[in-house]
This record gives structure tokens, sequence and C-alpha cells, in this order.
């Protein structure tokens, strides 16, 4: 029986296969859709930027702005003759095997590359050199490849690699003479050269046409990214991210006109697949690569939760390209959530690099938005019920960035500006305790305000509870009115025994222990 799977191409190693076939001029297209790059914008005009057409990524065809094999030869890749020979390569058992044996089938004819193989296929293999030996023996004689190995377990490999040269050949040769073969043909033709498979689909038989798109959809298109993602769709295959990353990068304005005729929930900033979905990776794209269309994106677009993002995005650029522009629109913003959340993106630049500007940051937060940091979301339902929610923001996830190296430093900020509870302060105070309950109980002994200690002891004794350090909680609880009760039922619980003897060592007057041994089982009783 046949073997309808490709080999298993690694990306790591494409790069040798690519140099040889580059250097003796026979770009193929599993060359060229690795090194096709998204190119320079050529202008960009007050509507939609014009950019460089791109090539097939087969040897078919490239287009004009498309660098020629020669070109690549003479400028990218300089050929060097390799010094090994079948001896040296074979025996060669580390990693330098790959790039050593790319090197020597540049010049190697059809008769060496068959000697290395008649080596190499009796010792330990690896996909990724029967690949390469492949890629290059098709490349010189396909039908000799063919018949090397033919009814063997690796005739699939020489197949599979005709396609990278001579996608209509291999799947003609394949229907007339080996239809068992063609599965391997269709997935090279979808890997090797995706625009032929696109424009001649309807000539794969219909049996090999999800081996050919699964072949596609193993590399992203970097040349032609809008017609596949066309095709994609129009094949059910899902959504693809480097491919639209590639789109983003060539034409960001095509890439959101395909975005508007393909909507899906993902371009929601609020929903589950946003953050690997196609508004994410057109935003973070256009906020790193291409900043002022954008900037004219987000001012076509009606005030809501996307146009906070893109200004999100772009405030970020800024807080890369120009942090002073920056801190001086942070400064500005009138609005206290927003203003926290620019500080914060500030700040989160600052945490590794300069902590002390990073306090500043975190000090310029609490004063522009004291008791509330992040936004929430309000949903209003017609039978009148509300619900609040979110998750957290910039502003959160600076200041846990910042916890983790000033904690005291970051509290004591906070708390000579809201001089008590917040639910900032209880967020904080709740990530401190957790990670360091000896660093968190000594800050909160040296606090002179008793609403700050008030509000920090009650962290304490519910984390505390919750590690069920019962005998600890309860020395707490002496000191926090009303917390010692709460702290005497829930060991009693977990232990009566040893909560009673607790008590009774206490050094708490006789007629208060009975009163409060009496409130500890009315409560557990009420339980």
């Amino acid at each position: 029986m046949s073997d309808p799977s490709p080999p298993t191409v690694v990306k790591k190693s494409a790069y040798y296969l690519i140099s040889g076939l580059c250097v003796i001029g026979m770009l193929s297209g599993y060359a060229a859709r690795r090194l096709a790059t998204p190119g320079p914008r050529v202008s960009s005009a007050p509507a939609v930027p014009v950019v460089a057409e791109r090539g097939s990524g087969g040897i078919s065809g490239k287009a004009a702005d498309a660098p020629d094999a020669k070109t690549l030869q003479t400028a990218a890749i300089p050929h060097v003759r390799s010094a090994d020979t079948l001896e040296t390569l074979s025996t060669i058992k580390d990693g330098t095997l790959y790039s050593r044996l790319a090197a020597w089938m540049i010049d190697a004819d059809e008769q060496d590359i068959a000697a290395y193989w008649g080596i190499y296929q009796k010792g330990e293999r690896s996909n990724d050199i029967t690949d390469l030996v492949f890629i290059n023996w098709t490349r010189l004689n396909p039908r000799g490849a063919i018949a090397a190995v033919a009814g063997g377990k690796d005739e699939h490999y020489a197949w599979w690699a005709w396609a990278a040269h001579d996608p209509k050949g291999a799947l003609a040769a394949a229907i007339a003479t080996s239809p068992d073969r063609v599965n391997n043909v269709a997935w090279g033709i979808g890997e090797f050269d995706p625009q032929w498979m696109r424009d001649h689909f309807d000539r794969i038989p219909e049996s090999a046409r999800g081996n050919a798109m699964q072949g596609f959809a193993k590399w992203d298109d970097g040349a032609n990214p809008l017609e596949s993602l066309k095709f994609m769709k129009e094949h059910d295959m899902g959504f693809d991210q480097g491919t639209f990353k590639a789109l983003v990068n060539q034409d960001p304005w095509a890439a959101w006109d395909w975005m508007k005729e393909n909507p899906s929930p993902s371009t929601d900033p609020f929903s589950s697949g946003y953050v690997d979905g196609p508004m994410a990776i057109l935003l973070s794209t256009m906020g790193r690569e291409y900043p002022d269309d954008l900037a004219r994106l987000a001012a076509q677009t009606p005030s809501g939760a996307l146009k906070r993002k893109m200004d999100a995005t772009l405030f970020d650029n800024l807080v890369v390209t120009d942090p002073a522009a920056a801190l001086e629109q942070a400064k500005t913003e009138d609005v206290p959530l927003m203003a926290a959340e620019r500080y914060a993106r500030i700040g989160m630049s600052l945490v590794n690099s300069d902590p002390d500007r990073a306090l500043e940051m975190a000090q310029a937060i609490f004063t522009a938005s004291p008791k509330k940091i992040d936004a929430e979301t309000r949903i209003e339902y017609p039978n009148g019920m509300t619900w609040w929610g979110g998750s957290n923001g910039p502003a959160t996830e600076f200041l846990t960035s910042l916890l983790a190296k000033e904690p005291a430093k970051v509290l004591d900020l906070l708390t000579a500006s809201s001089n008590g509870y917040s639910e900032t302060f209880s967020d904080l105070s709740q990530k401190w305790v957790n990670q360091d309950l000896v660093g968190y109980t000594n800050w909160v002994n040296a606090q002179t305000d008793s609403k700050i200690r008030a509000s920090a002891t009650s962290i304490v004794i519910n984390k505390l509870l919750n590690d069920k350090q019962y005998s600890d909680a309860a020395e707490w609880g002496r000191i926090s009115e009303g917390s010692l009760n709460l702290v005497l039922t829930h060991w009693r619980e977990s232990n009566a025994v040893a909560a009673a003897e607790w008590l009774e060592a206490a050094d708490i007057p006789d007629q208060e222990k009975k009163s409060r041994m009496r409130a500890v089982i009315e409560n557990a009783s009420s339980h």
C-alpha cells in the first residue's frame, strides 16, 4: 500500500536548501515562499497606499520587483564550492551535516547525489536530510530519482519533491502512471507553488485536493497573501495568521478591506478570539510599521472599543518612538482612566530599564485616578439588569509588574494618594501577600494610619485562613476589631479542640474568653 503522506519539512532547515537552489539559479516555489517578504511601500496616497506587486512564489513566473535567480546568486548568496566529498559527508554525524550537504549538492551531479543516497539511506536517517536529497535529485532528473526508489518506502519523497520544480509535469505523470502517488504530488504542489495550485486547482483530482490544501497551509504565503486568503476562505480552510500578517505588511488597507468583507467575532476587542485574530494583527502591525496609516484609520472610526484600541496602539508606538511626546499626551489627558492607562503604558516600558522612573508613573496613576485605575465594561439589558465586568487593563498589568520589584514603594505611593481602602489597594495587597507573606506583614506592621492598617490586617487574616494557619490568624485577629470571632469560627470547623486550647491559653480576660467561645459556638450552629 502506498504512503499518501508527504515527508516532513522543518522550517529551521529551509535556509540551506534555499541557498543551494538560489545559487545555481533554480529558485523553486519552496525557496521563493520563504524568501518572499513584504516589500517597501512605494507611495502612500491620502486614501489607499500603493504597494509593489509580489511574485507568484513559483519558478514559472515572478513580478517585476522580485529579484531573479542571477541577482540572488551574485548579490544575496555568494557561491563557494564545497570542499566535502562523498567520503567526508558519509562520516558526519552531528548537526553540521545539513548545511555541508546542501553546499555540496550545489555542484553535485545526478550520479553524485544517487551515490550519496546509496550510502545515507542505509544508516540512521532524518526527514530533513531526506527532503534535501530528493529536492536536489529531482531538480536534475525527477524520473531518475523516482526510478531509484520505485516500489520502496521512500518513493513518495521523490514524487513530492518533483512538484517543487514542475508541478504541471509531476501531476500529469502521477495521474498517467502512478495514481497512488497523486496525493504526494498534490501536497507538494500546495506546499511549493501556491499560485499554481490556486490557478489550476481544478486539474488536481478531487480525491487529492485535501492533500494539496494541507501542503498549501504548511507555510505562510508572503508573496500573494490576499489571493491565498481568498482561496482559504473559498475552501473553508480557516484563518491563517501568518498569511494575514503578510498582507498587512504588504498593504494594510487591503487587509482592512478583507476584514470588512470577512467579519468575525475576533474583530471585537472584547471577544475571546481577539488576541490571535485579524484585528489584533492588523492593529499591532500597523502601529509598528505604518503608524500614519493607522492614525488615518482611527480618525475614520466611530467612537467605541475599536477606536480606543487603535488609539492605544498608536500611543504604544509613540512610547517607543518619542517617549517625551507620549508623556506630554498623558499629562494633558483629562479623562482620569485614560490618563492612568497612558501613564501605565509609559511605565511598562520603564519597569526593567528604569524602576525609579517607573515609580514616578505609578505615582502619576494614583494621583490621576486613586480609587479605580482600569476601565470596566457595562452591559444594560432590556429587563433593567446591568452587568459589570472587565479584565486587567494596562494600569493593573503595569503595577503588578512593578510590584514584583518594588512592592513596599508601590503601596506607599498608593496609600499616600488614597489614604485607606480602595479596590486598587486590595488588589495589589492581595498579589503581594500571595507572593511574600512575610514581606507584606512587615510592611503592615510599619503602618501608622489606622485605616490603612485595618484594611491590610484583614488581608493578612484572610491569607492565613486560606492557608489554614489558624493560630497565626488568631494572633492577628486579636488586633483587628471583629476579626477574632471570625478566625475562631473557621478554626472550630477545622479543629475545635485546637481552637479552644488557643483561646484558653490566650492572654484574654476570662469573661471575654467565655463570650467569644459562646459567639463561636453560635456562629458555627447558625451555619
